[in-house]
């Protein structure tokens, strides 16, 4: 007997459930296989019990029904949550709830964690403050669970691809609820095409990252807080941060009324755009895209390519702004002024002064460009 032979008897012995149901269900016990090193007939009926046995299971599961145990097999034996979540979409009722879920829509209660480590590849991700821990989900066709469980006190979501879908009715969702004032340790999200949204985290340190989809926080303490986008926009509303770090390609970065003692900002070509900002030291890197700050800055450093600079508000420390072909405009009060350009015009307190200038102040600020123009207001 071998190991492909086992699998037949297990496809077959699942002949009641659809055609895909049933692949992807052979497929992950493949794959744990593989894994988990069981290379022989004998070792798979040593884990899982016999074909007939594990193909009892499956179905009492998805019937809610319990099967005689087989002799030989092991009673705790438990139905992996990938393999359960496929079940529990085909029978399309919600388990340990009082309420129907939409079709394809699971939900889980969970054991209190203080870290999350979550993986997903379509589905919107929702992180949100509720009365219990707790997991509900939608996958999109092509898309599967792999992971979900609480071990060690971290939250393990993973799922993974299980073949390409041409045209899709929707990307699927993932809402993750924390009772309110959880403290987190740490918050791990990584989304390939979905958006995801944080509300209220209240974590050490936290970080996200897309390929396609927006980042957005509202509200709450992220403490050390990383994101990165290809191409998906970057939002930040009402958060104190002990350090923010963001990298995006294209995407657009927006942060409105947050505070945060270190800043550093990177992109290609989207837009940067900070308002009512309280940070102790903001540095940015852009080559084509614009940058716009609004606050009360300690130090900040600014360099782009073909951006425009426009920085307003209050600066207390030494501040610096470079561009190539970028135009610079800066209010600050009472800051001195070191400013050259070489084919541009400068300008300070509406005065035009040629290529370079230099005007004495309680805070020293360098501006530099090399064919934008340079406008300074110090009063």
């Amino acid at each position: 007997m071998t190991v492909d032979q086992y699998f037949e008897e297990l496809s077959a012995g699942l002949d009641r459930l659809d055609a895909t149901a049933r692949e992807d269900i052979v497929s992950y016990y493949r794959e744990y296989a593989q894994e988990a090193g069981l290379s022989s007939y004998e070792q798979l009926r040593e884990h899982f019990g016999t074909p007939r046995a594990l193909c009892d299971s499956l179905c009492a599961e998805l019937s809610g029904t319990a099967p005689l145990p087989e002799s030989g097999a092991d009673p705790g034996q438990k139905i992996p949550a990938a393999v359960r979540s496929i079940l529990v979409m085909l029978s399309g009722q919600k388990r340990d709830a009082g309420t129907d879920p939409r079709p394809g829509e699971c939900e889980m209660a969970l054991d209190a964690f203080t870290g999350i480590d979550l993986s997903v590849i379509t589905p919107d991700v929702v992180l949100q403050e509720g009365d219990a821990f707790a997991v509900r989900y939608r996958l999109p066709e092509g898309e599967r669970l792999e992971r979900a469980e609480v071990v060690d006190g971290v939250f393990h979501f993973r799922t993974a691809k299980t073949r390409t879908v041409l045209f899709s009715l929707g990307g699927g969702e993932v809402i993750l609820t924390v009772p309110r004032g959880t403290r987190l340790q740490q918050a791990e999200f990584q989304v390939i095409s979905g958006d995801l949204r944080l509300s209220g985290l209240f974590c050490g340190k936290t970080v996200a990252s897309t390929v396609s989809g927006d980042i957005t926080l509202c509200g709450g303490t992220p403490g050390q807080l990383s994101a990165r986008t290809t191409s998906g926009n970057l939002l930040l509303r009402e958060v104190i941060a002990s350090s923010v770090h963001f990298g995006t390609v294209s995407g657009d970065v927006r942060l409105e009324d947050c505070r945060a003692p270190i800043a550093d900002f990177s992109s290609t070509s989207g837009d940067l755009s900070l308002s009512g900002m309280v940070c102790e030291y903001c540095t940015v890197e852009t080559i084509a895209g614009d940058v716009e700050i609004e606050g009360s800055l300690g130090a900040v450093k600014v360099s782009a390519t073909s951006g425009d600079c426009t920085l307003s508000g209050s600066l207390s420390g030494r501040g610096g702004i470079t561009t190539v072909a970028g135009d610079i405009r800066v209010h600050f009060a009472g800051v001195g002024v070191e400013a050259a350009s070489s084919l541009g015009d400068i300008t300070v307190d509406g005065c035009h002064c040629g290529k370079t200038v230099s005007r004495p102040g309680k805070v020293p600020l360098a501006l530099h460009s090399t064919t934008g123009d340079i406008t300074v207001t110090t009063g």
